[in-house]
């Protein structure tokens, strides 16, 4: 009797309906896995519908979560609130959109990877995990799920010698990374005899930030590697050949999603621990040097760049800039809107790219776009739509996005700051139209590859509407996600 009663006390103690979502990515991952070990046929129709029908079971369940009462799972390990859902909803949307642009991106290079949609659901399980995490020890395995997943999608193309270089600086990079994370959280139990943010915030309101020598290094440790998981400079280095090695589609999601969710969770852990304004002074001032750093140094570096891949790694590095500047006013809105539109325009973007890829993406340079507005009319209007959009011009996401974040500078009183990234956009918007301008006025230098499938392949079809219309959506009408978004980071103040 005693047993069934502790048995009875730990089920509820996990309370697995919290992790219901999770559940069903797992379940369904190692399905894929057994699916792809066992398919007769390589074309990926079976291991595709399949993802798609997982991801949308998982999608509903974690949309029936919203309107619940928040709830705890795993002794209070982890939480399902108003900001995990409306993360959790954005990673998986992400997901289902990478899918079907690899869905087709692999049927024009003659090899499916059958793998990949097993990878991309275990890397949607560490994000969700990262965000519904209260203790640090989950966000540290959350992440490295992420980052296991991101490892091998980075070399998931065998052949491209590119593509094996991409994984093994990437995993050198991330273990490097990671170790400062660890450190740091083992400097915060140290301190503190917890892993638990609510504890370790608790710490740090009775006892001050410099209570404890152990507190402020923990949490520079912790900086630093998340530093790098963010692309935030000077730890950004990794980020053009990785992306630039990678296929197509895997940077496409390797620059959206686990972006957000590293970034976001940066954000959890220090709002929940720095307590009020007070404590959080002196970090405000290294955010600010950071977002300088990190929006100038991109933008810049992206100016000179031929390769299309690499010019969109050092502009995701730049916007992450722009989005240290709403972290440096604690304004956790305004960073999870701009992520929203981030996804949708970056997510566009890299599609608009997989179409016109050629054999180990060779083609992705400013050359190799030269006349695709005149050859693809629908691309190249689509490929405009998105570059304006993350050039920050109107009516369109990035100018909305851009606005809030500015705005809540000025509002602090962070002027300075609001100037420098102006300027920054400003600079940004030549090395975004000098794409265009190669699309449309320039004649085409070679074969630029054809869609082999009616008008426009299915899956890109799919993307192309969800894309455009949220970054015309969001900068049309941007107060229905703003709301969201107070709504859903109310729970970090």
């Amino acid at each position: 009797m005693g047993n069934a009663m502790q048995l009875t006390s730990f089920v509820e103690q996990m309370n697995l309906i919290s992790i219901l979502p999770q559940i069903v990515l797992t379940s369904g991952a190692l399905l894929l896995m057994l699916v792809a070990a066992m398919a007769k046929s390589k074309s990926g129709l079976s291991t595709f519908i399949l993802s798609i029908l997982i991801i949308t079971g998982a999608l509903i369940a974690q949309i029936s979560q919203i309107y619940q009462p928040a709830m705890t799972g795993f002794s209070g390990m982890i939480v399902v609130d108003s900001f995990s859902a409306f993360l959790n909803i954005l990673y998986l949307v992400s997901g289902f959109l990478v899918i079907h642009i690899a869905h087709d991106y692999f049927h024009r290079r003659g090899r499916y990877v059958l793998e990949f949609h097993a990878l991309i659901m275990f890397a949607l399980v560490g994000m969700m995990f990262m965000t519904m995490a209260t203790d640090i020890i989950i966000t540290f395995l959350g992440l490295e799920i992420l980052s296991v997943a991101l490892y091998v999608l980075a070399g998931i193309d065998v052949r491209d010698e590119g593509s094996n270089e991409s994984a093994v600086k990437y995993f050198l990079m991330g273990s490097f990374s990671s170790g400062f994370l660890l450190y740091g959280i083992a400097f915060f139990y140290g301190a503190t005899g917890s892993t638990n943010l609510s504890v370790i915030a608790a710490f740090i309101q009775q006892n001050g930030m410099m209570g404890n020598i152990y507190i402020p290094i923990g949490l520079v440790m912790i900086l630093v590697g998340f530093g790098f998981k963010i692309s935030a400079a000077p730890f950004h280095m990794w980020t053009p050949d990785v992306y630039q090695g990678a296929p197509v589609v895997v940077t496409a999601f390797m620059s959206t999603a686990p972006k957000a969710a590293a970034f976001l969770t940066l954000v959890k852990v220090v709002l929940t621990i720095a307590g009020g304004k007070e404590s959080f002074s002196w970090l405000a001032e290294v955010f600010y040097v950071i977002a300088i750093l990190t929006m100038t140094i991109g933008n810049f570096i992206a100016l000179s760049q031929e390769n299309l891949k690499r010019m969109l790694a050092y502009s995701s590095i730049a916007h992450v800039g722009y989005m240290l500047i709403a972290l440096t006013v604690m304004d956790a809105a305004s960073i999870l809107f701009y992520f929203t539109g981030y996804v949708f325009m970056n997510m566009g973007i890299f599609a608009v790219l997989s179409v016109t890829a050629k054999e180990r993406d060779s083609n992705l340079t400013l050359q190799g776009v030269q006349g695709l507005g005149r050859r693809r009319p629908l691309l190249g209007a689509l490929m405009v739509v998105f570059l304006f959009s993350l050039a920050g011009i109107p009516p369109l996401a990035g100018f909305s996005a851009k606005f809030f974040i500015f705005t809540s500078a000025i509002d602090a009183g962070y002027y300075s700051l609001a100037i420098i990234g102006i300027l920054n956009s400003a600079v940004s918007a030549y090395y975004y139209i000098r794409v265009i301008l190669f699309a449309y006025m320039k004649d085409p230098e070679g074969d630029i590859r054809e869609v082999k499938c009616r008008s426009m392949c299915y899956g890109h079809f799919i993307v192309f509407m969800v894309t455009a219309f949220g970054v015309f959506q969001m900068g049309i009408m941007p107060r229905i996600v703003l709301e969201w978004s107070s709504l859903a980071t109310s729970v970090l103040k």
